[in-house]
């Protein structure tokens, strides 16, 4: 497992520590939470914050349901965790 590239503010302040100075945000996906169309930024904004124990499934763009080809979706849909 690699390192996230990208974090969302909320996750940001939760799991890490905000530093002083600019940080260059863009439209896209939280390696943290999985919120899609979030403002992001570099992990390293947040101190290279630890990262969670189990993240939460990503949503779709329109924010209705986990996708459906995700295969942690799938398995944890069939009572398989």
């Amino acid at each position: 497992m690699t390192y996230p590239g990208s974090i969302c503010q909320p996750c940001g302040v939760r799991y890490g520590k905000p530093r002083r100075g600019t940080s260059t945000w863009s439209m896209g996906e939280c390696d943290f939470c999985g919120k899609v169309n979030e403002p992001v930024t570099e992990p390293r904004d947040f101190g290279y914050p630890k990262l969670p124990r189990k993240r939460k499934q990503p949503l779709t763009p329109s924010g209705s349901q986990p996708y459906a080809n995700d295969p942690a979706y799938l398995k944890d849909a069939e009572g398989r965790n």
